[in-house]
């Protein structure tokens, strides 16, 4: 259509108002300037804040950590995707960002304080969550990554 968005050298340009219209702009058909973004500012941030690249790996762990009352409470889980940093994870149990937690690597029989940095949905195997190994040591997994 003649009185839609108009590209001119980058900048797009939207009608003031529209031309059927008898108002006192009508007949001028003045346009008002938009700022547009480019295409690759609108790419995803998460790719670039990665501090590892992630593998999908099925690592056998279990995460430690104490709820009010100094009560120690663990779970076992498999892990989805891990990197030097950390693993994502589906737990039955509730946890909150933030918490403190014992990780350790099944396989390899390591440990290593963590600490619960994303909570994501919870799905029919549990809650996601993201766990980030707080001193991390690059052969936790047993993997190259």
């Amino acid at each position: 259509r003649v009185d839609s968005y108009t590209m001119v050298r980058g900048i797009a340009y939207v009608p003031l108002t529209d031309p059927d219209t008898n108002f006192s702009m009508g007949s001028q058909r003045e346009r008002m300037p938009v700022k547009t973004r480019e295409l690759k500012s609108v790419a995803p941030r998460h790719s670039e804040s990665r501090r590892g690249r992630r593998m999908n790996s099925r690592v056998p762990i279990r995460l430690e950590w104490e709820e009010a009352g100094a009560k120690r409470k663990s779970v076992e889980a498999i892990t989805r995707t891990v990197n030097p940093y950390g693993c994502l994870v589906f737990l039955p149990e509730t946890l909150e960002v933030e918490q403190r937690v014992a990780l350790t690597n099944k396989a390899t029989q390591t440990s290593n304080a963590a600490v619960i940095v994303w909570k994501g949905n919870q799905q029919p195997e549990g809650w996601e969550y993201g766990i980030e190994l707080v001193a991390p040591d690059m052969e936790f997994w047993g993997i190259e990554l």
